[in-house]
């Protein structure tokens, strides 16, 4: 076993031991409709507990008055006295595992909308934010006091609530670092211009909050370590707001994360995706670590971002960067990660590859957060616990894709004799072919843990193995799963069989002979479009892309999209929305129309047409073998052709009504 001594360390935090380095940091999930906890969010943090997690932080930016409403998160309002029996609740069914128990509390500043609960967006100056462009009103002095109450009474609802403590935050562009930041502080009063002044509003609600909840109880802050937008706060200006907020003694713990969220682009990379490196703000937290405690201040700090694997979180610490690593996504992909860890069987933990669409890019369009790569995220009630098999039963699992991979997997872990037949040379299905666009190879990674943990449970893999029904109906399983993807679609438009136009699946297997001049029709608007296009852009073609949607690859979710379109600019991709293809002409021409006005004109000629559009479900297999086989199941693109989360959730459902 890999030495984890430290990151498995106890440490001391004013009353309360922590019993390892592991932190959840608090985030959003959509789960609560009526703004207070609801079960499914419990269940969902309560599964982190019993995976072992020493702190959790939780309710991100859970909100402190109705001016800053996060209903749009599906976020806690953490507004009146009202909310305390759902924490009680909470807390209840947390504190059995020896997690420590902490909820984040924010005013969300200019970083709202004002038209939920329809008051005034408040913020230090009428600065509207980019990303959410509300304009807002300024802060009036006579409306400090009653901000900064708001912050106290939602920490003190948290103390009676039986939580551990209070994360501050003063992140992400919220209220407090609105006053902090150059970029939304433009005050010539007391609250803006020196520093000192600028930090002026978030110094009061710390001295509040903390002679409010007394010293029993834990106040943290999140800061971020560099907002890396122009005019914004340096990391040298955040070591020393660092030094300022923490010295009097009244923040316990200092959070580090990194941007702010004030464009979508510095959105994104508030919760940097497979796009960003490892460990991508822990030098920021170290940089602030270092300047503390060379000014004397030995306040413990937490670093998270895209800390994904228990090794590297205790090297992070072994180098002296932070004290806690949060690992949110990470425990997101596997809440048992520390368990796991702990007991030496690294193997066996489901790593995040950062796809982020399943977790914050749902939250972004208002839907409630899965794991795209774990199907029983928010789905804890329904999943968690399974029963052992009460007869171990004969299962042919047909098509080694995600799908069949996860209903392998579940059947083999309950019990059952499973036996897996895949035409192609190797399982993964339509993953492993994704995982070849630029910045999309850790997408192979979730193949990779289904591959390891089958043949770990037993299954019997057959490779190149063509399932016909007779030789399925000989095979004589008591259940047959078909899993058997989907293939290619190609448009339903004149020319579409022409020899130049191809599919983006063709293109990306190389499979075909792709010309110099492209144009990429996308109708699939999820990453098999634009990530291809840029597959064939970084080779050397000139790429077209038409899409009939207003946003091109509209599906691909908000903290994707925006370095996707970057690196596509950056390779002379032109992309134009709002354009249909009606026919593709012998001559390598396109007539094209305007997709609202239907406004006609011819484009090219090209060397290739290239066509990205949702798969065709292949379930001929499963048609002919009906009636012929006991029991009988279809899932993943063989269903209909959809995403992985779908894929893995209708494995794990089939693998348990068997």
């Amino acid at each position: 076993m890999e030495n984890l001594d430290l990151l498995f360390s106890p440490k001391q935090i004013r009353h309360i031991e922590i019993k390892n380095r592991i932190a959840v940091t608090a985030h959003a999930t959509a789960f609560n409709p009526t703004s207070n906890p609801s079960d499914q969010f419990i269940d969902y943090n309560v599964a982190k507990a019993q995976g072992g997690v020493g702190l959790l932080m939780t309710m991100g930016s859970s909100s402190v008055h109705p001016t800053s409403p996060n209903s749009d998160w599906g976020g806690i309002h953490n507004w009146d006295d009202s909310v305390i029996p759902y924490f009680k609740k909470m807390s209840e069914k947390i504190k059995p595992y020896g997690t420590v128990l902490m909820a984040q509390i924010s005013h969300r500043g200019r970083r709202t909308w004002n038209d939920v609960t329809w008051l005034p967006t408040y913020a230090p100056s009428d600065i509207p934010e980019p990303n959410h462009y509300h304009m807002p009103h300024i802060v009036q002095p006579d409306d400090i006091d009653w901000l900064v109450d708001a912050y106290v009474q939602a920490a003190l609802r948290l103390k009676k609530g039986g939580f551990d403590g209070v994360e501050i935050s003063a992140a992400h562009g919220h209220m407090i670092d609105n006053f902090w930041s150059p970029i939304s502080n433009r005050r010539t009063d007391q609250y803006g211009g020196s520093l000192e002044n600028r930090m002026r509003f978030g110094n009061q609600v710390i001295d509040a909050v903390r002679d409010a909840v007394g010293d029993d109880f834990l106040v943290a802050l999140r800061i971020t370590g560099d907002e890396l937008i122009e005019g914004g706060l340096t990391n040298e200006d955040m070591q020393e707001i660092a030094l300022r907020s923490v010295k009097s003694g009244k923040i316990d713990l200092l959070n580090v994360i990194g941007s702010v969220g004030a464009t979508q682009y510095h959105t994104a990379l508030t919760v940097p995706s497979m796009n960003y490196p490892l460990g991508i703000f822990t030098g920021f937290a170290g940089a602030i670590r270092s300047y503390l405690q060379e000014n004397g201040c030995d306040v413990p700090v937490l670093t998270c971002g895209r800390i994904v694997h228990p090794l590297q979180a205790n090297q992070v610490l072994e180098e002296g960067q932070a004290d806690f690593v949060g690992m949110n996504r990470a425990i997101i992909a596997d809440p048992d990660l520390p368990k796991k860890a702990q007991e030496g069987k690294i193997d066996d933990i489901r790593i995040c590859m950062g796809a982020n669409e399943g977790c914050i890019g749902r939250i972004y369009i208002g839907k409630p957060m899965v794991c795209v790569q774990n199907p029983l995220i928010s789905r804890e009630s329904e999943l968690m616990e399974w029963k052992p098999a009460e007869v171990a039963k004969k299962v042919l699992v047909i098509g080694g894709g995600p799908g069949g991979l996860e209903a392998a997997r579940m059947a083999a872990e309950i019990g059952h004799n499973v036996t897996i037949w895949e035409q192609s040379g190797q399982l993964g299905g339509q993953i492993r072919l994704a995982a070849k666009a630029p910045n999309r190879e850790a997408w192979a990674s979730s193949v990779d843990w289904l591959e390891g943990q089958c043949r770990k449970l037993g299954v019997e893999v057959q490779l190149g193995k063509i399932a016909t029904v007779e030789d399925v109906v000989a095979f004589g399983a008591d259940s047959v799963v078909v899993a058997t993807g989907s293939t290619a679609r190609r448009l339903d438009i004149p020319g579409t069989d022409l020899p130049f136009v191809v599919t983006a699946r063709e293109a990306l297997a190389e499979t075909a002979q792709i010309g110099e001049r492209v144009l990429f029709i996308d109708e699939h608007h999820h990453q098999e479009g634009l990530s291809v296009a840029e597959f064939l852009a970084e080779r050397g073609h000139v790429v077209e892309v038409i899409s009939r949607l207003w946003v091109v690859g509209e599906e691909i979710d908000g903290t994707m999209r925006p370095d996707l379109y970057a690196r596509l600019d950056g390779l002379g991709v032109q992309i134009t929305p709002v354009t249909n293809a009606k026919e593709i002409n012998e001559d390598k021409t396109v007539l094209v129309e305007h997709y609202l006005s239907h406004r006609e004109w011819e484009m090219g000629p090209y060397d290739t047409v290239v066509v990205a559009a949702k798969g065709v479900a292949n379930d001929g297999l499963w048609k002919e073998l009906k009636g012929k086989v006991p029991d009988l199941h279809l899932v993943g693109d063989a269903v209909a052709a959809r995403g992985l989360n779908n894929a893995l959730l209708e494995g794990t459902r089939v693998a348990r009504q068997i």
